[in-house]
C-alpha cells in the first residue's frame, strides 16, 4: 500500500538522522557510543540538556540546530502517518462492512453456508463457481477475512443464533448449507433455519446414520455424510474405477466441457406436453436425458421416448456445457 511505503520511507529517514547524529557525537566530540546515543536521543526527543556533556563549539551548535528540527519533524510526520493509517484502516473496514451488509440485505433466493471448515469452504467455492450468490457464516474472523479477500459476503457470529441467521438473510434465502463440525450444532441450526423460513431447503452435514435421522427430523431436506461417502468412493476406486472416473468427469468443474446438469421445465416452456422424442433433445441440443424427476418426487431413470414432459419436471441431462446452457435457456420462462 502507498501508506505503508510512505511510512517505511519516513522511518528510514528518521533512522538515518539518528545514525548520523550518533556518529557525529562519537567521532567529532569524542563521546563513547552509549553516551553519543544518549545525546542523540535526548536531542531528537526534545527532552533537552540539563548539563552539556562537553563544551559545544559554534559548529557543534550549528549541527544540533539542524539535527533537532530534522529529527523532531521526521518523528512527528512518522507519528501522523501511523495515526492516519490506523484511522483510515478502521474507517475503510467500517465502510466495507456497511457496504457488505447492504449487499446481503438486497439478496433474495441466495445460499447461506454455515461453518467455514474445510468442507464448508469447499462447498462455498463450488457454489460461487456455479454462479450462486453465497453468504458465509462462521465465528472465526480470520477465516472470514480470507473469504472476503476471495469476494465472498460474510457474517461473523454463532450460526445457531437466530439474529446472526437473520443478518445472513436466511428468511429470504433459497438454501442453507449446515456444514458445522459439531452434530448438535447442525441439528439446532437446522431447526432455527426451518423456524425462520419454512420454505428454505436445508442441506446438512452429519457424521453417521444416527445423526442423519435427527437432522431429517429437524427439517433437513438432504443430509451428507462425508465419512460414509469417502469410504464408498475408496471402495469404488478399487472395484469400479472406470465408473468412478466417469462420475468424477461429470461432476467436476475441470477444463473439459462434458457435464451432467439439471434442467427445469417451466410452465410456459414449449416442451410442456411434448414427448421426449418430440422435443428432439438429442437432435437439437446434442444432450442425453438420463432421468426425469416429476414434481411429486418420482424419479424415472432412462425414460422412454414416449414420456411426456410436464411443467415442473426436472430433466437430468448429459452433454456439452454449451449445449446444456442452450437447453436451460429454452426450458426457462424467458425462452
Amino acid at each position: 500500500m502507498v501508506g505503508d511505503r510512505r511510512l517505511l520511507k519516513t522511518l528510514s529517514v528518521m533512522a538515518a538522522i539518528a545514525v548520523v547524529g550518533v556518529a557525529y557525537f562519537h567521532f567529532k566530540l569524542g563521546l563513547g557510543w552509549i553516551q553519543a546515543t544518549y545525546e542523540v536521543v535526548i536531542t531528537l526527543s526534545t527532552v533537552g540538556y540539563q548539563r552539556p556533556a562537553v563544551e559545544l563549539a559554534t559548529e557543534d551548535m550549528a549541527f544540533l540546530a539542524v539535527l533537532i528540527p530534522g529529527g523532531v519533524g521526521t518523528g512527528a510526520y512518522a507519528a501522523s502517518l501511523m495515526v492516519s493509517q490506523i484511522v483510515e484502516g478502521d474507517l475503510a473496514q467500517h465502510l466495507g462492512f456497511r457496504k457488505m451488509t447492504k449487499q446481503i440485505g438486497a439478496l433474495h433466493g441466495h445460499v447461506v453456508v454455515c461453518g467455514m471448515g474445510s468442507i464448508g469452504r469447499l462447498a462455498a467455492r463450488e457454489l460461487k463457481e456455479a454462479g450462486r450468490e453465497v453468504v458465509c457464516v462462521d465465528r472465526d474472523p480470520a477465516l472470514l477475512a480470507d473469504l472476503r479477500d476471495d469476494g465472498f459476503m460474510t457474517i461473523e457470529g454463532d450460526a445457531t443464533d437466530e439474529n446472526v441467521l437473520g443478518q445472513a438473510g436466511v428468511p429470504v434465502a433459497e438454501v442453507l448449507v449446515a456444514a458445522m463440525q459439531n452434530d448438535a450444532e447442525s441439528v439446532f441450526l437446522t431447526l432455527s433455519a426451518r423456524f425462520l423460513n419454512g420454505r428454505i431447503r436445508v442441506v446438512a452435514r452429519g457424521s453417521d446414520e444416527r445423526v442423519e435421522r435427527k437432522l431429517r427430523r429437524a427439517g433437513a431436506n438432504r443430509v451428507i455424510l462425508p465419512t460414509i461417502l469417502g469410504g464408498r468412493r475408496l471402495a469404488q476406486a478399487v472395484t469400479q474405477p472406470n465408473v468412478l472416473d466417469f462420475v468424477d468427469l461429470m461432476t467436476s468443474r475441470g477444463e473439459h466441457s462434458l457435464r451432467m446438469d439439471e434442467v427445469r421445465i417451466a410452465n410456459s416452456c414449449r416442451f410442456v406436453g411434448q414427448t421426449i422424442q418430440g422435443s428432439s433433445f438429442r437432435q437439437r441440443f446434442g444432450v442425453i436425458i438420463v432421468a426425469v424427476r416429476s414434481p411429486d418426487g418420482a424419479m424415472r431413470f432412462n425414460p422412454s421416448d414416449e414420456l411426456v414432459c410436464g411443467a415442473g419436471d426436472i430433466l437430468v441431462a448429459l452433454g456439452e456445457a454449451a449445449d446444456l446452457d442452450r437447453l436451460k435457456s429454452e426450458a426457462s420462462d424467458t425462452a
